[in-house]
């Protein structure tokens, strides 16, 4: 019913739009971080299992979406809480740790802009959208 709704809008009472979307979050303990410009890294945990990274957003740049078969498999398949999954890129790293966890890694910002990380948790229908933004020195 929730794949309906999604193509077709709220039908008048039936029910409401905004439970439903309530009702997609994938339940991510945060969904903003800031950070300074040192190396750091930190990890959010959610209240559903069997998500994958549909997309990560670098800068409003897609870098990588769940087009790409390999990328929905790797992270959709971790199942327990010894199994880890990363994706690297220039200046971080997203691991899945476990079913309900990801664990971000980002290095040390000497550039002279704020870097932002958008990161979409979604198993289909639920979803989270996690947003980091890197702080550069002189904004600290």
């Amino acid at each position: 019913m929730g794949v309906i709704v999604a193509a077709f809008g709220c039908l008048p009472g039936m029910f409401s739009c905004s439970s439903y979307r309530e009702s997609d979050d994938i339940g991510a303990s945060t969904e903003y971080v800031e950070l300074n410009a040192s190396i750091d890294s930190f990890t959010i945990n959610t209240k559903k299992s069997g998500w994958w990274i549909g997309s990560i957003i670098v800068n409003e740049k897609v870098i990588k979406d769940s087009v790409t078969y390999s990328f929905y498999d790797r992270f959709s398949e971790v199942a327990d809480e010894s199994d880890t999954v990363a994706y690297t890129h220039d200046w971080f790293t997203i691991e899945k740790r476990g079913p309900k966890s990801v664990f971000v890694k980002v290095a040390e910002n000497s550039d002279t802009t704020d870097r932002t990380l958008k990161i979409y948790l979604t198993n289909g229908i639920h979803y989270s959208q996690l947003k980091i933004t890197q702080n550069c020195p002189e904004h600290e």
